[in-house]
């Protein structure tokens, strides 16, 4: 996850440990992306208000555009291979609404396969999990957390990820998707539920 951000041009992360039982403090350590990320452990029952909080009271100054993504989250850019190329398009936006696709995980994973690579079946385009959220954010204009990353609050305008001025949440499903999305991978009790609808896009 941390290699693939690495790569589309995201230079620092801060990640919220709420309970992992994986070591991923060590796994983090010992991988060459250590120095890019601030890992800080959680409660497992610790409120879900609190990383937001905490980002902007202790960590937001570090930053100017922060990506608030939960875990089987990947930012993907279709119209570049970098969102560094991307950021000009949001001038002026204090938040950046992005559609997330939503990808099934299999029963077993492709032997030698990465996540991306395994995963190739999604939901219908038209699910509602396939839902529009407020995902990047102008760091200096973050007023506060919600109870999730669409309830983050910021100071300016919204945009949609093509750059243009997105007003009131009933047009936030209006947002295109060619420029970039959020890919999001879920676990088999997901896929069996889609399965039986018959909706999968591949």
């Amino acid at each position: 996850w941390i290699a693939f951000h690495r790569l589309i041009g995201v230079d620092r992360f801060v990640l919220y440990d709420r309970g992992s039982r994986d070591n991923t403090a060590g796994l983090i350590a010992g991988s060459r992306f250590g120095r890019q990320v601030t890992l800080i452990g959680q409660p497992r029952d610790a409120p879900q208000l609190a990383p937001y909080a905490d980002f902007v009271a202790n960590h937001a100054s570090r930053h100017s555009w922060a990506a608030v993504l939960d875990p089987g989250d990947f930012l993907h850019p279709l119209a570049t291979d970098s969102l560094r190329s991307l950021l000009p398009r949001y001038d002026g936006f204090s938040a950046v609404l992005l559609r997330r696709m939503v990808f099934v995980i299999p029963a077993q994973l492709r032997p030698g396969q990465l996540l991306t690579g395994s995963c190739i079946d999604r939901v219908a385009d038209d699910s509602p999990r396939n839902a529009t959220v407020v995902t990047l954010m102008r760091v200096r204009d973050m007023q506060g957390g919600g109870g999730s990353p669409s309830t983050v609050t910021v100071a300016g305008d919204a945009c949609d990820a093509a750059g243009q001025r997105v007003a009131a949440p009933a047009e936030w499903d209006q947002a295109p998707d060619a420029v970039l999305v959020v890919n999001r991978y879920r676990r088999i009790a997901e896929r069996q539920e889609v399965v039986a609808d018959r909706r999968i896009a591949r």
